[in-house]
């Protein structure tokens, strides 16, 4: 990805922001911007967000550039996002917020995208809403698991015609019939120990999944884990 500018998306405010967290937290020298409505970031993630560092910008050239905005209004501002754009390593939005009004000006003012988009948590986001980001890329990774959450889709209708479908879990299938696109599965899973980890291993991953040693050898009660051999898999009910 080196020299690339990675726009990063997920269907909601929520996982944006914990991308942004760990970022923030883990990949201290990337700079990022997180773009959409303030109101929906976490407090965290407004600390990057665009209309913050574009104020910060601002404010430090206010009296110099105070005429010329009354006159200049948008083009200014759009000038100002494109500064704050160009200057971060990793933009982050929703993958409804990659339409951006700003972001979208911004990228009609270069002759093509900046951006490697990644889309997280993919196979929960309908394939209308996953074009929206794709459409702004040069290169596209999805990143995800079809055989978890589906995407929320309310209607039946909807449903009957394909869009509970992702366009993640449709690329992988088209990829296991025919090799049509790149994949690859992260075998090392880091929350179950083996014996819970075993049934869902066998029953959706082809057995391939393997315990990190962070979760290998945590002890399961000797009484359930002789009940987890007998009878297989355990569900967990939530009871009100």
């Amino acid at each position: 990805m080196e020299g690339n500018k990675i726009l990063v998306c997920c269907p909601s405010n929520v996982a944006v922001d914990n991308i942004v967290e760990l970022l923030r937290s883990k990949l201290k020298w990337l700079t990022l911007c997180r773009v959409g409505v303030t109101a929906k970031m976490s407090a965290t993630a407004k600390e990057v967000s665009l209309d913050t560092l574009a104020s910060e910008r601002k404010s430090a050239r206010e009296e110099a550039k105070a005429a010329r905005l009354r006159k200049g209004g948008e083009d200014l501002e759009i000038q100002e996002v494109g500064r704050v754009l160009d200057s971060v390593d990793v933009v982050l939005t929703t993958n409804a917020g990659a339409g951006d009004y700003m972001l979208l000006k911004y990228l009609a003012a270069r002759s093509k995208s900046q951006f490697v988009v990644v889309i997280d948590e993919a196979a929960q986001c309908t394939e209308p809403l996953a074009w929206i980001p794709i459409r702004l890329g040069r290169k596209v990774v999805l990143a995800g698991d079809h055989k978890q959450l589906q995407p929320t889709v309310i209607s039946e209708e909807a449903r009957r015609e394909g869009l509970a479908v992702s366009m993640f879990e449709r690329l992988v299938k088209s990829s296991e019939m025919c090799g049509a696109v790149p994949n690859c599965i992260l075998e090392t899973q880091y929350r179950m120990a083996p014996v819970i980890m075993q049934w869902s291993s066998q029953e959706f991953y082809k057995g391939k999944l393997l315990a990190a040693n962070s979760v290998k050898d945590i002890a399961i009660a000797t009484s359930l884990k002789g009940q987890l051999n007998e009878i297989g898999p355990v569900s967990y009910t939530h009871l009100t």
